[in-house]
């Protein structure tokens, strides 16, 4: 099978996922099922046809529209599903197929990215992030790190830190440091920010978000995403604000994170690279 079809599929198995990404992102903040009753239209409440969630396919047919009632069709299923397909694809070639990781690695950061695309839609709309995801990866990650270190975290890890065997111990110890260091960073910045301005600037919910992160790509890349989810955020922060003409719009910090981590997982070496010679530097100057 060739590179291209590979990678077609994982495309195309993403962007399933994403249907169902979508489903979690409606149902999971109305405290809903996510598993029952089937998907059906917001409007007339019709049950959805196979025919008609065949993902991204049936949007373009439909023209966006319910076949029964013709009420719009919100364009973020569409772009969920998208965006899951995309993410699927890119990061099953960059961590597999380039022979430069492992396909436990490729499957464990693209199930991250799922969650993240659920996290980052759910706080965009309702301000909030699901604890259940969070928390919930949190224990998975550290389940997968001591059950399979040489599966999951034991690759990962060694790539990051150590070009040698990891026993499930040291896996562990690692996947916790990824946690501790990178909600840690988060979790400073609230208690400052809350003292200096008097007020909440970062939610509590951002914490989980970076201690679930950081127990996946380690606590160097949570260093990364914790500087560079800023420069995203001040993208939207500045014309929201000057167009609501007000100091106190409420922006979610989530999606911003969740933006710096696939960039610092497509650009992992790279910045790897950086973070090491500055440690390098760092311990030159103990000496």
């Amino acid at each position: 099978m060739s590179l291209i079809i590979i990678i077609i599929w994982a495309v195309l198995f993403g962007a399933v996922v994403g249907s169902f990404l979508n489903v979690c992102i409606y149902r999971i903040p109305e405290d809903m099922s996510i598993v029952y009753p089937g998907s059906s239209c917001l409007k007339c409440g019709k049950k959805i046809s196979w025919y008609d969630n065949v993902p991204l396919l049936s949007y373009l047919i439909l023209g966006g529209k319910c076949r029964n009632c013709k009420v719009k069709i919100s364009i973020v299923y569409f772009i969920v599903e998208l965006i899951s397909g995309l993410l699927s694809g890119g990061l099953f070639y960059s961590f597999f197929l380039n022979g430069t990781g492992s396909f436990e690695t490729a499957i464990v950061y693209i199930l991250l990215s799922y969650a993240l695309i659920v996290i980052t839609f759910i706080d965009f709309k309702h301000q909030i992030i699901p604890l259940n995801i969070t928390f919930g990866g949190i224990i998975i990650i550290l389940l997968i790190s001591v059950i399979i270190p040489e599966t999951y975290c034991a690759k990962v890890l060694r790539d990051i830190f150590v070009l040698r065997p990891v026993s499930r111990l040291y896996s562990l110890k690692m996947c916790l440091l990824g946690i501790s260091v990178s909600g840690g960073l988060i979790f400073v910045t609230e208690i400052f920010g809350r003292y200096i301005f008097k007020k909440e600037v970062m939610g509590r919910g951002d914490t989980y978000l970076m201690c679930m992160v950081g127990g996946v790509i380690g606590w160097k890349l949570g260093v990364v995403v914790y500087f560079t989810a800023p420069f995203f955020g001040l993208l939207m922060a500045i014309p929201v604000v000057i167009r609501k003409k007000a100091h106190s719009v409420p922006i979610p910090y989530g999606p911003f994170l969740s933006i710096a981590v696939i960039l610092a997982l497509f650009l992992r070496n790279y910045f790897l690279r950086i973070i090491d010679t500055y440690i390098i530097y760092f311990k030159l100057l103990l000496l």
